[in-house]
Parts: structure tokens; C-alpha cells; sequence
């Protein structure tokens, strides 16, 4: 079983290890159980994956912000990087499946300016570009997630992912939630790819790979 709690209470370590951070939000509250995320949505009537049910069970709430120093920004050679902030936000799943939940609100929106009809509900995993209302997440369709994840927000829409919620947890531990990672995961985004990177091998002595 993947340790998500883990895994983000790592990152967030790390995150505070750095001399060039600082830290302006760290809350993260490890999730009630299987039992209880079972309940919670037997009670909404909604089918679930496994690894979304284990994620919630393992993890209620996690908000983690920081920024670079300016001093940093400076010796590092960062002036011109779109790479100097990040966000990870993880929404309790009581807040998530809430009638007139934002999130949806937006998604309902986009499907009315754009003409469509999807008639789909959005499940939110990482909340992390409030400027774009954009995450990662879930389609549920007819009370039934689907298996795989999405990038979302409301200038793009909805684009489907090629990777696992495990493996997406692993990249957000290299990254620690740094601003446009996401986006490298969408093929053909080279400039988030190369200054994502770039940043991390600067502010961690890491080389990300793949």
C-alpha cells in the first residue's frame, strides 16, 4: 500500500530543509481510515477507485506553501523563472463532495461556455493554481469515479493523465508542489519541463529524470 501520508509529510521536511525557502503554510492531517472513507461514500451513494479510497483514508487535509528568498531568487539566477512559488493542497473529502462544491461550479461553467455536456462532477486530489483553478483530479460520472486522473483548469479544461495516483504522489515529492510541474506532465510542455528541472537541481542538488 503507497504511503501518501508519508509521502507529503517528506516533502514538506524537505521543503523546510532548504536555506532558500520560506515556508508561509505547513497543516497536514492524517485521514480517519478505510472504514471511514467507506461509509463516507456508501453514504453518497459513489463508487470509488482503490487508491482514491486509501489516499482519502490516509490523508484528510494537507496545505503547504512557500516561496524563494528574494535574496535567493537573486544568486540563484532566478529573476526571470515563473519557479519561485508552491502550492500543495489537499481538500478534506467531506469538503469536496459538498452540494455547490467551487470547484464544480467552475467545471459547470467551462461546460456551459464551451457548449458541452458532460454531466460529470470533478474529485479534486491536489488544489494547486488558485489563479486557474487548477488540479489534478477524478471525473465521477453517474456516482462512479473514474480510474484515472485528469489535469484541470479553466482556461484548458479537462486533459487526461498517463499516470497513476502513486506515481503522481512520487513527482509531487521531487517537485514539493513547485508552480508548473503539473504542466510538465502534459505532453508538449517543454518550458515547464526545463525550468521545473532546472529549479529543483538549483534549490535541491537533484536531477529529476523521466
Amino acid at each position: 500500500m503507497y504511503d501518501y501520508l508519508g509521502t507529503i509529510q517528506k516533502a514538506s521536511q524537505t521543503i523546510h530543509l532548504s536555506p532558500h525557502l520560506v515556508v508561509k503554510e505547513d497543516r497536514i492531517f492524517e485521514g480517519l481510515g478505510t472504514d471511514y472513507i467507506s461509509d463516507f461514500l456508501r453514504s453518497e451513494g459513489c463508487d470509488a477507485p482503490e487508491d482514491y479510497i486509501q489516499f482519502c483514508s490516509a490523508v484528510d487535509f494537507a496545505h503547504i506553501e512557500w516561496e524563494v528568498k528574494p535574496d535567493s531568487i537573486r544568486s540563484l539566477g532566478l529573476e526571470a523563472s515563473m519557479c519561485t512559488t508552491g502550492r500543495i493542497f489537499i481538500d478534506s473529502i467531506e469538503n469536496v463532495f459538498a452540494p455547490g462544491f467551487w470547484l464544480n461550479e467552475i467545471w459547470n461553467e467551462f461546460q456551459h461556455i464551451h457548449q458541452l455536456n458532460v454531466g460529470s462532477r470533478l474529485i479534486p486530489v491536489d488544489y494547486f493554481d488558485p489563479d486557474n483553478s487548477a488540479c489534478i483530479c477524478y471525473e465521477m460520472k453517474n456516482k462512479k469515479i473514474g480510474p484515472g486522473l485528469f489535469y484541470f483548469d479553466h482556461r484548458e479544461g479537462l486533459l487526461p493523465l498517463d499516470i497513476s495516483l502513486d506515481a503522481y504522489f512520487e513527482k509531487l515529492l521531487s517537485y514539493r508542489g513547485v508552480y508548473g510541474w503539473q504542466k510538465a506532465l502534459l505532453g508538449g510542455n517543454t518550458q515547464y519541463v526545463a525550468q521545473t528541472t532546472s529549479f529543483i537541481k538549483k534549490i535541491f542538488n537533484e536531477t529529476i529524470s523521466g
